[in-house]
Parts: C-alpha cells; sequence; structure tokens
C-alpha cells in the first residue's frame, strides 16, 4: 500500500499522526519500521517514539499504533519516506510524508496599559 501524507504545523509546534496497525492473526507480529530523507529535505523534522524508531511489536488479536511526529523548527517545506514493513505477511506500507512549517503562533501576550483620560 501507499500512501501520502500531509502535514502543515506552525514553526516550533508538534503534531502527532497514529497510524493503526491491526493483527487480527494469532501470532504477536514485529513491525519493520524505516524513515528516511534527506538531510536538504529537511527529513529529520519527521520521528517516531524512541520505542519505535527500527520496529515495534503488534501483539495478536489486537490494534497498537505508530506514532509519526512532525515538529518544524522554522517556516520550511519538508519531506520524507516512512516505511513498514510486517515480515510475517510481507505486507509494506510506504508513506510519503509532506511537512510544511508554517508561520509560528505567538508565543507571549501583549498587554497594552490604556489610561482613562480625565476630561475635566
Amino acid at each position: 500500500m501507499k500512501a501520502t501524507l500531509e502535514f502543515r504545523v506552525p514553526a516550533k509546534n508538534i503534531t502527532t499522526q497514529d497510524i493503526p496497525i491491526i493483527n487480527n492473526t494469532d501470532k504477536d507480529w514485529s513491525i519493520k519500521v524505516s524513515l528516511t530523507g534527506e538531510q536538504k529535505k529537511n527529513y529529520s523534522m519527521f520521528y517516531s517514539d524512541p520505542k519505535q524508531n527500527k520496529e515495534f511489536m503488534v501483539k495478536k488479536k489486537s490494534t497498537d499504533y505508530f506514532h509519526l511526529h512532525f515538529a518544524p523548527k522554522m517556516q520550511c517545506v519538508c519531506e520524507a519516506r516512512l516505511e513498514l514493513f510486517n515480515p510475517i505477511t510481507n505486507d509494506k506500507f510506504e508513506y510519503e510524508l509532506k511537512g510544511f512549517g508554517e508561520e509560528p503562533v505567538a508565543e507571549d501576550h501583549i498587554v497594552i496599559n490604556c489610561k482613562a483620560r480625565d476630561s475635566t
């Protein structure tokens, strides 16, 4: 299966996309993970949980999630490729990742102090 995931996130923010893996079989699965790209395309702004970097387990008769994060540090366009491979079923899920780091949101509150004018 091939798909494209597109993210639009203000710079200095993080979003997470949970990708479900449904195991209806009688065997546990060890899903192999490959997240790759070119440094000049800022692929490292996509990442997974540390315990899912190389592989993760999906227990039999259950659903688990691969947690994909996108955290742009600045305004940018990012591209990467995610592959999730199940060696037991030989299923490969390929995702083309496109991320857009947009203008950051305000980080501080602006307080305006107004004094009422005395009309006398």
